[in-house]
């Protein structure tokens, strides 16, 4: 086997391992629904539901979540004071070690929270990639058991 072959090699060995950590990696970034409903006596980890304010009212909301629309939620996480935040939401505003946990309606907003979070350095940011609907659904089946 010549030099060419063995840096082949290695090459797709290296490309084959990044797939599976990368693979593996997303599913750490996504939350499942008992994890959430375990969230609601945990407050060191914060849930962000990015609906719009009217999408609550219509459907409610998961309990202990903060309500920062998809829209603000950039500049609230980016641009706001400790104190700001903090008397904004009546928790402290999230180190940039802190979990965060985003939801929406159907978990395509929250990816892009997820997104936005782990741009301005929020390295435990995840998603409840089932969000609203997978809430509101395994609540009812529960309640009818």
């Amino acid at each position: 086997m010549n030099v060419h072959h063995v840096i082949f090699a290695i090459f797709f060995a290296v490309v084959a391992i990044s797939a599976v950590l990368a693979d593996s990696s997303q599913q750490n970034d996504v939350v499942t629904y008992e994890e959430v409903k375990a969230l609601k006596d945990n407050t060191s980890v914060y849930l962000f539901d990015v609906r719009r304010p009217s999408e609550l009212v219509e459907t409610g909301f998961i309990p202990g979540a903060i309500n920062i629309p998809i829209d603000t939620l950039e500049d609230t996480l980016k641009n706001l004071s400790s104190e700001e935040f903090s008397k904004k939401f009546n928790r402290p505003k999230p180190d940039l070690d802190t979990i965060l946990v985003f939801y929406c309606t159907t978990g395509i907003r929250s990816a892009k929270a997820q997104k936005i979070a782990l741009d301005l350095g929020y390295i435990n940011a995840k998603n409840y990639l089932g969000s609203w609907r997978d809430w509101e659904a395994k609540l009812k089946a529960e309640k009818a058991t």
